[in-house]
């Protein structure tokens, strides 16, 4: 047991509990979501991050906040004006498909989100411009938020799940940008319209070709990158990939990686690339046998494929950690290392 698991358990022991508003805290607190662990690759470390949210806030206070104006009702689960005076902890309360979704990754995204914006970071970009969201209001709502990395470093683009009543940013989206942030990547994270896979897609194609045509701008490497899809967001990448990239005629490259998290649906193409299937180990929806089948069909394609399957989570998991969880996140160092094997190998032969 190493130091710091020693010390986690010890706070554990004592009952602490770490938030804004404590008796005993602070003016800033350390960002769990960003700790250090055996499995990080990136040269990133802890921050030291102002609690702008506790257990206290509620969504409208999210909503409201100066930092987040123009996107801040995207960050949370809103379905009905209700929803707005439901408190940062209960959130899973709202999120009826969801699970494992833990107060503290919330509020800690929340913080991190805001401290981005201090340092001076823009943390989110439309990618229709005024004259499409006139054409089509549904759009206004479509963008991406971004986590920058180091100059020219590739970057992912995450697709988080949802319902046609509300999206799942802030507990598929968010905690795992974070996460593959401190590895040292450029971090995306999709706000699309959700009516229909189609129209999802087409925002996802669009998003990427915003990241390609302002490269320059956002500083990022326009080759290697990867599509990381949860749920419903597995279908928005797999469509993007399979089908829509080739009607668009795309000049950029196709993701040298997939990582698809519990897929409800999956079809093997001869458009695919090469892909990581997540899946908890009590999963009851998705079809298991299907997906592994899917591994075997994709080596025989000559296309890299990965199984994964995550003990003691069910459906919906997202990130699958918690605070003060010593769980490994071994899936997704698998899907890093996974991304970078293929990365690599496609930037030294350039197919």
């Amino acid at each position: 047991m190493n130091c710091k698991t020693l010390c986690v358990a010890f706070m554990l022991s004592l009952g602490m509990t770490f938030f804004a508003g404590n008796s005993q805290a602070e003016d800033e607190y350390v960002n769990f979501l960003l700790e250090e662990d055996e499995d990080s690759k990136g040269d990133a470390v802890s921050r030291v991050i102002k609690p702008y949210f506790n257990e206290k806030s509620i969504i409208q206070d999210v909503v409201d906040f100066p930092k987040f104006k123009g996107f801040g009702h995207l960050i949370l689960p809103i379905s009905s004006m209700s929803d707005l005076s439901v408190h940062l902890p209960d959130v899973y309360r709202i999120m009826k498909v969801h699970h494992n979704v833990y107060a503290s990754n919330t509020i800690d995204s929340l913080n991190y989100l805001a401290h981005e914006v201090d340092l001076g970071n823009k943390v989110y970009y439309p990618i229709y411009n005024e004259g499409k969201i006139r054409e089509d209001g549904s759009c206004k709502d479509s963008g991406l938020f971004f986590l920058k990395a180091k100059e020219k470093a590739p970057f992912a683009v995450i697709v988080p799940g949802g319902n046609d009543y509300y999206s799942s940013v802030i507990h598929e989206g968010l905690p795992l940008a974070i996460n593959l942030h401190k590895r040292g990547y450029n971090v995306f994270v999709l706000s699309y319209r959700k009516r229909s896979v189609s129209v999802g897609s087409d925002d996802l194609a669009t998003a990427i070709d915003y990241i390609m045509e302002h490269a320059e701008e956002l500083n990022v490497a326009v080759k290697g990158y990867s599509l990381w899809g949860a749920g419903l967001g597995c279908q928005v990448v797999l469509n993007v990939t399979q089908n829509l990239y080739h009607r668009r005629d795309c000049e950029y490259g196709k993701s040298v990686t997939n990582v698809l998290e519990y897929p409800i649906a999956y079809h093997s193409s001869q458009n695919d690339v090469p892909t990581v299937f997540v899946v908890g180990e009590t999963d009851n929806i998705v079809n298991k046998t299907v997906l592994k089948s899917a591994v075997l069909n994709l080596k025989k394609m000559k296309l890299s494929s990965l199984y994964i399957s995550v003990p003691k989570f069910g459906h919906a998991f997202g990130l699958g950690l918690e605070k003060y969880s010593i769980s490994s996140n071994d899936w997704i160092t698998q899907s890093v290392d996974f991304w970078n094997e293929n990365r690599v190998s496609r930037l030294n032969f350039g197919n």
